[in-house]
């Protein structure tokens, strides 16, 4: 067996010790679940019955269609979870695309009011399902102990390059440099460069970015902790709420409108 260089998403979900202390059952059950629905749809049995269905009629919302052949990169993604600990891996192949999956899981878990902390790394990995193993895994959990702290993904250097090399340009769309000049992923990276006035944007923000929601999550979030004196905790939430109205508003000026 051969490792193989795969990109490497870890992460987990900051403060889940205290939100099992002090939070409800139901609420971490969401994000669990959240994390958990990715795994499911990744996971072997899904690769088989996706390989199973090439060539045969399947019954849809829109009536019968013939799957006459599957996308079998697909079948090369790789997701594993434990409890609030999740890794998504793709071959190296891929590039940017780890950036665009990495930045729609942070987004999903934070319209739930959970923070998250990991890295995204480039190295030698085995992985299928929760088998994983290799110097990526150990090179992204010593990023995410040891250099995260924020609530914030940080993005190697080697993805950058591997990424840069491979035409992509990431620090367009889905990297920016935080306040403290790390480079993370961005939660709200826009696709594209929208006309003012354009109806499009206007929906796509609104139907996926979700920040007056986020908005009023943070500030919510930011005065119970601090009414529970649990001002570390609270410091956190202030750090993402500068990196949006900072870095990530000053990369997407257009996002202004939909944040006030």
């Amino acid at each position: 067996m051969d490792y193989e260089d795969r990109l490497l998403l870890y992460a987990d979900i900051l403060g889940w010790s205290a939100e099992i202390r002090w939070g409800d059952a139901s609420r971490c059950l969401r994000a669990v679940e959240q994390i958990h629905q990715h795994a499911e749809a990744y996971n072997e049995r899904a690769r088989r019955e996706l390989e199973a269905m090439e060539g045969q009629v399947v019954q849809t919302e829109v009536g019968p269609i013939l799957l006459e052949t599957i996308n079998r990169m697909r079948l090369t993604i790789q997701f594993g979870a434990f409890s609030d600990h999740f890794v998504f891996s793709l071959p190296a192949s891929f590039g940017s695309d780890i950036l665009d999956i990495a930045s729609k899981l942070i987004r999903d878990l934070l319209r739930l009011g959970f923070l998250t902390r990991g890295a995204v790394v480039l190295g030698p990995l085995y992985h299928q399902d929760n088998v994983i193993f290799g110097r990526a895994l150990l090179d992204a959990v010593g990023i995410e102990e040891h250099e995260s702290f924020y609530p914030r993904v940080l993005v190697s250097s080697a993805v950058i390059e591997h990424c840069s090399k491979l035409g992509h340009d990431p620090n367009y769309k889905t990297t920016l440099r935080d306040q403290t000049g790390r480079t993370v992923i961005n939660p709200f990276a826009m696709p594209f460069d929208a006309p003012d006035g354009m109806i499009n944007m206007a929906s796509f923000v609104r139907d996926n970015f979700f920040l007056p929601e986020i908005k009023g999550t943070i500030n919510r979030q930011i005065e119970g902790l601090e009414k529970e004196d649990r001002h570390g905790h609270a410091e956190k939430w202030r750090y993402l709420l500068q990196f949006i109205t900072g870095p990530v508003l000053e990369a997407a000026p257009k996002l202004r409108p939909f944040w006030q």
